[in-house]
């Protein structure tokens, strides 16, 4: 019997790709619930309406109907309200790229179908405290004291300009390098984009991705399959040391949404394949569905290169985290950097009163220790 998860694919297929969809017994309570932790129940909705009567989907209509109408105003506020913004950047002479959700979007049939948490700008280092002035004078507040986020009301804005993640040996792009040889408001080749895509995916890993990060690329892929220079890209992320993770990313589209391999497959474990598909599936979106992805990330953020330390240099670096990290969700540091050892208690303390929490934090350094695909 086809899994409900085989159905959720083949529904993305039928609705994205125009593939052939064969009738079989599901549950659509469960598909529905599937495709909400990956953001994509305004695709399934569709696929789903299209292939069975409302009398056949009539239980979980009015919820999913709900759920596609909300995407569909929040598409339309943050057009508008993106759009604005991007006006305003041009108009005071800024140069920019924007990236990652505000593009790739454009490529689905209905835009309202891919969700947009945030919209992402990649900047000039030289031409940040312009930006960050123009944005709070717009009503926007940095988000978490982070430099570069910025939120108002639902809608959140992130302006890159730094090459690298400081914890993370996977670059992202070279902003300033490929503003400079830009125009104002421009955007990068679909090389380029495609590139960062993959880096951005890679970065997630060791947290979450969830099937859209996957179904962007394989988007992208086939739309304009005859036009991106696939040895380019293979150079680049094999020059960064990517091209293994990257091609998994492929290995999996292709058998998802059939979309050609072009990466290769020297890298490639069959096992591991095989573990990392389940795990996508059942993380969602960013691996928000699971509670234990949170301390994922965070024991990630906190330690450099984790691969190879043992269980408890991660209990400790968990615990104790530097003062940046800590800064981030302590703001009060900031202006009293003594303080740190105080929080640091305060940290300690919360996790002892949730157990819940600390069961899931420890369930996440197992994983981080005994899944290389995590690594």
């Amino acid at each position: 019997m086809i899994s409900n998860e085989d159905v959720f694919i083949n529904l993305i297929n039928f609705a994205i790709f125009k593939r052939e969809f064969k009738k079989v017994d599901f549950d659509f309570d469960e598909i529905l619930n599937i495709a909400k932790n990956h953001n994509l129940v305004s695709v399934v909705f569709r696929a789903l309406t299209t292939l069975y009567s409302n009398a056949e989907i009539n239980k979980i209509v009015p919820y999913a109907e709900d759920l596609n109408f909300i995407n569909i105003v929040q598409n339309i506020e943050q057009q508008c309200e993106f759009e604005r913004i991007i006006q305003l950047f041009k108009a005071n002479n800024l140069n920019f790229l924007y990236v990652k959700g505000l593009w790739v979007k454009k490529l689905y049939e209905f835009e309202h179908e891919r969700s947009m948490g945030d919209a992402d700008f990649l900047i000039l280092k030289k031409d940040y405290k312009i930006f960050k002035k123009l944005l709070i004078n717009e009503g926007y507040n940095l988000k978490n004291g982070n430099g570069e986020s910025f939120i108002k009301k639902i809608f959140n804005i992130e302006i890159h300009s730094q090459k690298t993640n400081k914890n993370s040996k996977q670059s992202l792009i070279l902003c300033d390098e490929i503003i400079r040889s830009s125009e104002i408001g421009y955007t990068l080749s679909v090389d380029e984009h495609l590139i960062y895509l993959i880096k951005h995916l890679i970065n997630h890993m060791a947290i979450g991705t969830g099937v859209r990060m996957y179904l962007d690329i394989a988007i992208v892929c086939d739309k304009f399959f005859n036009e991106i220079d696939f040895e380019k890209v293979k150079a680049e992320l094999a020059e960064e040391g990517l091209l293994d993770k990257a091609q998994y990313i492929f290995s999996i589209n292709e058998k998802w949404f059939n979309v050609k391999n072009t990466l290769g497959e020297d890298f490639i474990d069959k096992e591991k394949l095989s573990v990392l598909e389940k795990q996508i599936l059942n993380e969602g979106i960013f691996g928000y569905s699971q509670k234990e992805n949170r301390y994922r990330g965070s024991i990630i953020n906190t330690v450099d290169n984790a691969k190879g330390k043992n269980k408890f240099c991660l209990i400790i670096c968990l615990l104790f985290p530097s003062y940046k990290a800590m800064a981030r969700f302590y703001p009060t540091l900031k202006k009293v950097p003594v303080l740190l050892p105080i929080f640091w208690i305060i940290r300690q303390f919360r996790f002892l009163f949730k157990k819940k929490d600390l069961k899931s934090l420890f369930s996440a350094i197992d994983k981080i220790n005994d899944k290389e695909t995590l690594k």
